[in-house]
């Protein structure tokens, strides 16, 4: 995108409400960026793709954006605080805007604890418990069918019984 502007020292894209996605790519060619200003735009998610390539960037600024500090934010929440001694930013002012039990909590404020539900797995007790579930439901299923056909079949003999004796 900004490839004939390698040497492209500051770039403002701020008060940009249209702005709501920054392609993995966006930056790339931008080795000498040092100060990037992506505020007040319409910005939830940022990718850790997009600024990975800006060794020089000693100036970020991401506040007034809707930010979803969900899991797909845990990486570069990760490298914002790794980064964030020597890249003077705003990030105090960026505000988680959702989910809603971080919303109004600025972003760098979010430990590793805030995403300890995106890195929950299950272990093979937890798989042969599901698998023993779902085997008796299916039973449940399958005898309540039964059930319910006898049931059936009952009524329409007795019905059919009935109408014999009217007869």
């Amino acid at each position: 995108m900004f490839r004939e502007a390698r040497g492209l020292q500051r770039l403002d894209l701020s008060h940009n409400p249209g702005l709501r996605r920054v392609h993995p790519q966006a930056f790339r060619g931008l080795a000498q960026l040092r100060e990037l200003d992506l505020s007040y735009g319409g910005l939830a998610a940022l990718s850790l793709d997009a600024l990975e390539g800006l060794p020089g960037l000693v100036g970020l600024r991401l506040g007034g954006n809707p930010w979803v500090c969900g899991c797909a934010m845990e990486p570069f929440l990760k490298w914002l605080r790794g980064r964030i001694q020597r890249c003077a930013s705003d990030s105090q002012l960026a505000e988680c805007r959702a989910p809603p039990e971080v919303a109004g909590a600025p972003l760098l404020s979010l430990t590793e604890e805030s995403f300890q539900a995106c890195h929950l797995t299950l272990t093979l007790d937890d798989y042969l418990f599901i698998a023993f579930v779902g085997f008796v439901v299916s039973i449940a299923s399958v005898a309540t069918n039964f059930l319910l056909g006898i049931t059936a079949n009952c009524c329409h003999r007795w019905s059919k019984a009935s109408e014999d004796e009217d007869v």
